[in-house]
C-alpha cells in the first residue's frame, strides 16, 4: 500500500447544471458533500473508502460517483480494488479535511504504478448571473505541460491557462454562458494540437473539466457535472494533411532552399527545371520563402504569403520568371490525382516563359486544331483529356496568326499519366517544354 500526501491536480472547462438543495449534494449542518472520480487509465475498477465507510464502490476508468454527506471532519482517503475492502488498499491519503457546509470532488489518476490521488473543492457562491463556471484539471498521464486556449468562431484565439503541467489545478473561471471550442498546445508553438467542442453551457452551470488519457495514450475531455455524471469529450477529428511539391523554373537562378512559415529549410539545394516529390504538410495557411541555397531566410529573394492548403488536396507550387530582371513569380497548382479514364492521360499547360507574351495553344500532327487560346503568361490551362501512346506535336502561336511559330515533339505517355506541360525559357531566351510527370520526374523536350 502507498500513502500519500495531499495532491491537487489538472485541465480545462466544462458542463454542468447547478441548482440547489440536499439532493444535489449541497450538505447540510454539520455535514460536507464528497464524491469520487476514478482518472487512472489502466487500474481496474475501485472502492474508495473516507475513513472506514465506503464512499463510493465499483468505479471504472472515467466514471465518477453522486455525493455523499458525511461529518464535518479530517479523513483517510484510500483507494482499493473492487470489492476487497479497505484492507487492500492500494493508495491512502490521510488526514483530508472536509468543511463543513462545502462540497469535495476525490480523484485517482496517473498510470496504476505511479497512482496519485487530489481532493478539489466545488464551490458555486459568488457566480455571477447569465454566467458558468469550468475549472480545468491536467490528469493526462503522458501528456506534459500544455497551454489552453479558447478559440472563438469569430476573432483570434486568446490564451486561457498557459504553461499547466500535469497534476495542475486551474482557477475557477467564469465565463458568459454558451458553447466554447478549446485547444491544446502541447508542443509550446501558439498552435492548438487537439480542438475540443464543448456544447453550449446554459447559464448557473458548474463543472470540473478533466483532461484525460486513456491506456492507448488517447486524450479526452471529461466534463462532471454536479449529480456525479461524467461526459466525454473526444477531440476534433484532425483534417487530414496536405501534399505539396514544388518546382524551380527561375531564370538564372542557382539551387534554392524553401522555408514554409519561417522555419526551414523544407527544402534545400533544388536546381532549375527540377522537382521535388510531394511533401506533407498541415493543412492550413503557409508563407513560403525561395531563399539561395545556404541562406537564411534575410535572404529570401521571393516570398509567397497566403498559400492556403486544403486537407487531402495535393498541390505543385513553382517558381518562375527572371531573377536578373527582378521578376520573380510563383504559381499554386491544384492537382488533380483521380483516375485517369482507361486510354487516356490527362494534361494541362502553364504558360512560365519569361519574355514571350499571350499564346495559342496547336495540336500540330493529324489534323491541326487550336487547344488553348489566349493563354497569357503566368495562366494555368484546364486540364485535357488525350488518347494514350500517341505522340503529340505542340505548337506555340506568338503572334495570333494562327500557324504555330515554334513546335514541340510530345512522346506517346501510357495511360493514366497525369502531366503539367510547362512553357518555359532558360537564360539565353531558348523556348522548352517542360513535362513534369509523377510525382517528381521532369523531362525538357527542346523545340523543334
Amino acid at each position: 500500500m502507498k500513502t500519500a500526501t495531499f495532491l491537487s491536480v489538472i485541465v480545462a472547462s466544462a458542463l454542468m447544471l447547478s441548482s440547489c438543495g440536499s439532493d444535489d449534494g449541497v450538505p447540510q449542518f454539520g455535514k460536507a458533500s464528497v464524491r469520487a472520480l476514478h482518472l487512472s487509465p489502466d487500474a481496474p475498477a475501485v472502492d474508495v473508502f473516507l475513513g472506514e465507510t465506503a464512499g463510493a464502490e465499483d468505479l471504472t476508468f472515467g466514471n465518477g460517483s453522486s455525493y455523499v454527506e458525511v461529518s464535518a471532519g479530517s479523513y483517510d482517503v484510500s483507494i482499493s480494488p473492487a470489492g476487497q475492502g479497505k484492507g487492500a488498499s492500494v493508495l491512502t491519503v490521510k488526514g483530508i479535511p472536509f468543511a463543513e457546509g462545502k462540497s469535495y470532488t476525490a480523484f485517482a489518476f496517473d498510470r496504476l504504478s505511479m497512482l496519485k490521488a487530489g481532493v478539489i473543492e466545488d464551490r458555486e457562491d459568488g457566480m455571477n448571473s447569465g454566467s458558468i463556471r469550468v475549472r480545468a484539471i491536467h490528469a493526462a498521464a503522458g501528456v506534459g505541460q500544455v497551454d489552453i486556449w479558447n478559440i472563438p468562431s469569430t476573432g483570434s484565439p486568446s490564451a486561457l491557462i498557459e504553461d499547466f503541467e500535469f497534476g495542475a489545478v486551474g482557477p475557477d473561471l467564469d465565463l458568459p454562458a454558451g458553447a466554447y471550442t478549446l485547444g491544446f498546445d502541447v508542443d509550446n508553438d501558439a498552435k492548438p494540437d487537439l480542438i475540443f467542442e464543448l456544447p453550449e453551457l446554459p447559464s448557473g452551470t458548474r463543472a470540473n473539466v478533466f483532461a484525460v488519457s486513456d491506456s492507448q495514450g488517447n486524450v479526452a475531455l471529461l466534463a462532471q457535472s454536479q449529480d456525479g455524471s461524467v461526459a466525454k469529450i473526444a477531440p476534433r477529428a484532425k483534417p487530414d494533411p496536405s501534399s505539396i511539391r514544388v518546382l524551380h523554373l527561375g531564370r538564372d537562378v542557382g539551387g534554392v532552399d524553401i522555408w514554409a512559415n519561417g522555419a526551414g529549410p523544407a527544402v534545400e539545394g533544388l536546381v532549375f527545371s527540377k522537382s521535388t516529390d510531394y511533401l506533407t504538410l498541415d493543412s492550413g495557411t503557409y508563407t513560403f520563402d525561395v531563399v539561395p541555397a545556404g541562406g537564411v531566410i534575410a535572404d529570401s529573394a521571393l516570398k509567397i504569403a497566403g498559400l492556403l492548403l486544403g486537407p487531402g488536396v495535393s498541390y505543385t507550387a513553382v517558381a518562375y520568371g527572371d531573377a536578373r530582371s527582378g521578376k520573380l513569380s510563383a504559381v499554386l497548382l491544384e492537382e488533380d490525382l483521380s483516375s485517369v479514364p482507361g486510354g487516356q492521360i490527362r494534361v494541362r499547360p502553364i504558360h512560365a516563359a519569361y519574355g514571350v507574351g499571350q499564346v495559342d495553344i496547336w495540336k500540330v500532327n493529324g489534323t491541326p486544331a487550336e487547344l488553348y487560346s489566349e493563354v497569357d503568361y503566368g495562366a494555368v490551362g484546364a486540364y485535357a483529356l488525350l488518347p494514350a501512346d500517341s505522340p503529340i506535336v505542340l505548337g506555340l502561336d506568338v503572334n495570333d496568326d494562327a500557324t504555330p511559330d515554334v513546335t514541340f515533339d510530345i512522346p506517346g505517355l501510357p495511360a493514366g499519366t497525369i502531366a503539367n506541360l510547362f512553357a518555359v525559357t532558360d537564360k539565353d531566351g531558348n523556348p522548352w517544354i517542360l513535362a513534369q510527370l509523377g510525382r517528381n520526374s521532369t523531362t525538357l523536350i527542346p523545340a523543334n
